[in-house]
């Protein structure tokens, strides 16, 4: 096997994780090749070819995937598009909302909705990048409003909430620390489907720049959006102290335990905060690994 038609196995071995077939315009975008040049759409396309000659990939309505799923894989994949358009602009207004607090720098949409790719209980997982020491007052007041208003994810209601699970300071864009080894291939594609949704300092490009090791794409998603200028000066610096304090005493013993002993997996400082644990990720790369590499 060429190491083309590999390298073409494992990126749609990740996607099959998601139930996500792709067309060779999205495989060439989506190529997982790290540290390496994607090849020419000519390569890519006889190394398909000669993997569905084989039976090691299936192809649909202009869609490859793994061997032995349903087709209809490609109409739930146009319907889960369909479904992310609707949920990014009904969410539209609460973006705003967010991004109108003092403290936020940048929102970005990540994981299914941001892979254009949600289900019907998919909620709307968030990165937000605050000031330096506003990190806690920001996800303070941010998830108040949105628990107000019952927007907030819970274990029975899911559907396009707003999930606040990663927060960093702008001085705080390098995540190696982070990854769980060369092979956190889950991580590599987080963050490039990252999507801005409020960047107004361009951010973005730096994160990238920053992570460029780990894995580099470039998928623009940009909403114009308004911030207010004012700023709370010391009073901020108080509030920050307050809002932490507060929070870290209503977090989940699980949650503060896990931070203690592995910090790699939940982050609790006043540079990141982390909340989800890596245990996802470490089963899409396990299961990865088994779906690229398995025989026929």
């Amino acid at each position: 096997m060429t190491e083309t038609s590999n390298d073409i196995l494992k990126t749609l071995a990740y996607f099959d994780l998601f139930e996500m077939p792709l067309t060779q315009q999205e495989l060439e975008a989506y190529f997982y090749t790290p540290n390496k040049d994607v090849p020419d759409s000519e390569v890519i396309n006889t190394s398909l070819e000669q993997l569905r000659s084989s039976g090691r990939i299936d192809y649909h309505e202009g869609h490859y995937f793994l061997p032995n799923r349903p087709f209809d894989l490609v109409s739930q994949r146009q319907e889960r598009r369909q479904r992310s358009e609707k949920i990014l602009y009904r969410a539209s207004l609460w973006l705003k909302l967010l991004s109108w607090w003092p403290g936020v720098l940048m929102i970005a949409i990540c994981n299914n909705v941001a892979k254009m790719n949600a289900s019907p209980n998919s909620d709307i997982d968030l990165v937000v990048v605050t000031k330096p020491e506003r990190i806690w007052q920001t996800r303070f007041f941010l998830t108040s409003l949105l628990y107000l208003f019952g927007k907030r994810p819970t274990p029975n209601n899911s559907s396009e909430k707003l999930c606040l699970s990663f927060f960093c300071t702008v001085d705080r864009l390098a995540w190696h620390d982070v990854v769980l080894g060369d092979d956190d291939i889950d991580f590599a594609y987080w963050l490039a489907f990252m999507r801005p949704v409020y960047d107004p300092h361009a951010i973005m490009p730096q994160l990238r720049y920053q992570n460029r090791d780990l894995f580099h794409q470039s998928i623009p998603f940009t909403v114009e959006q308004k911030l207010f200028n004012y700023r709370f000066g010391h009073f901020g610096c108080w509030l920050e102290k307050l809002t932490k304090r507060w929070q870290k005493k209503r977090m989940p013993k699980l949650i503060m335990s896990v931070a203690r002993e592995n910090p790699k997996h939940v982050v609790l400082s006043d540079t990141m905060l982390k909340l989800h644990t890596n245990d996802r990720r470490a089963f899409y790369c396990d299961e990865w690994k088994k779906r690229w590499s398995q025989p026929l």
